[in-house]
């Protein structure tokens, strides 16, 4: 018996997450009693103070699990509904991308998304770290990819002038994140003459490497539906996942046009206009960037806005 026991207590370390099926509560094992063969564990509260006092459990082995049973509803599009419910075993340490997007692929190709309680699951996030509770559903479309919230800096557009945009000196501007959120893609004004026009880009947070020089193309057609006057660009569209942003940070994005193109003048992008734009959150504050080498400052120039995912 004490043998047994001692298998036990190696499978659930000191200071390891385990789940309480019974109390549905993730806990910290913190101590290992051998004259009872139980294990003294503390209540994990993602949402509590750091102030607060967590509650106390002496639990047996056979209480507690590493694994949680969770939802997956496979659909094609978010608007239908599910075309299959599927129950999956997992470790709750494992990342939910390596367990769950082998079967998304298979049923609908690469590219599928999934989402758990409306937010965009990252490559990283594990079971634990997101706080999956038992029989909890995650959300998976085959097609298209979860709508990003669009945040502007103007309220207006001046659509009888023109700036132009520089094949040799990059337009940048930095956009400070006022919550912890996935930065997705930005928008652009439309062009003057209605041309197609091509932009070169790259990213990064705070002074983290950049990334490469990616290149994204518009026709006058491809204009956003919900603002005539601005295109919207999404680097999910180029293969590449949303970047984690933490509160307090800086999304750095600079932008070359090839053909020179001339765009809609912008203009009067001020902390009282974007934090005062109806239906929208006040999730940004715009600082100049150090890469700008034409003519985006905070308040005017390029990038009206960014694409965005909260966290």
């Amino acid at each position: 018996m004490h043998e047994k026991i001692t298998q036990s207590h190696t499978k659930y370390p000191l200071r390891s997450y385990v789940f309480c099926p019974s109390k549905q509560s993730y806990v910290i094992v913190k101590k290992f009693d051998e004259k009872t063969n139980t294990y003294e564990c503390r209540v994990f509260d993602p949402k509590a103070d750091s102030r607060t006092e967590s509650k106390e459990l002496v639990l047996r082995y056979e209480e507690l699990s590493s694994f949680i049973n969770v939802c997956v509803q496979l659909q094609q599009n978010a608007a239908d509904k599910p075309k299959c419910y599927s129950n999956f075993k997992v470790d709750i340490n494992e990342k939910i991308h390596d367990v769950l997007f082998p079967l998304l692929n298979q049923a609908f190709g690469k590219g599928s998304s999934l989402l758990y309680k409306d937010k965009i699951v990252t490559m990283d996030d594990t079971f634990f770290q997101k706080h999956v509770m038992p029989a909890d559903v995650f959300l998976a479309g085959g097609k298209g990819k979860q709508p990003a919230v669009r945040w502007r800096r103007y309220k207006e557009i001046q659509n009888t002038s023109y700036t132009g945009a520089s094949k040799d000196y990059e337009d940048a501007l930095k956009f400070k994140a006022r919550r912890d959120l996935y930065w997705c893609g930005f928008l652009w004004t439309q062009e003057y003459n209605k041309k197609d026009f091509k932009l070169e880009v790259r990213w990064r947070v705070n002074s983290e490497e950049p990334s490469e020089w990616v290149e994204f193309s518009a026709s006058p057609d491809d204009k956003d539906p919900d603002f005539d006057h601005l295109h919207t660009f999404d680097i999910q569209d180029q293969g590449f996942k949303p970047v984690f942003v933490p509160e307090g940070s800086f999304i750095d994005i600079a932008a070359k046009c090839p053909g020179a193109n001339q765009f809609c003048y912008i203009y009067s992008g001020y902390p009282d206009t974007y934090k005062n734009i109806k239906e929208q959150e006040y999730d940004f504050d715009t600082h100049y960037s150090d890469w700008n080498r034409n003519c985006t400052d905070s308040d005017w120039g390029f990038f009206p806005g960014v694409l965005y995912y909260p966290a």
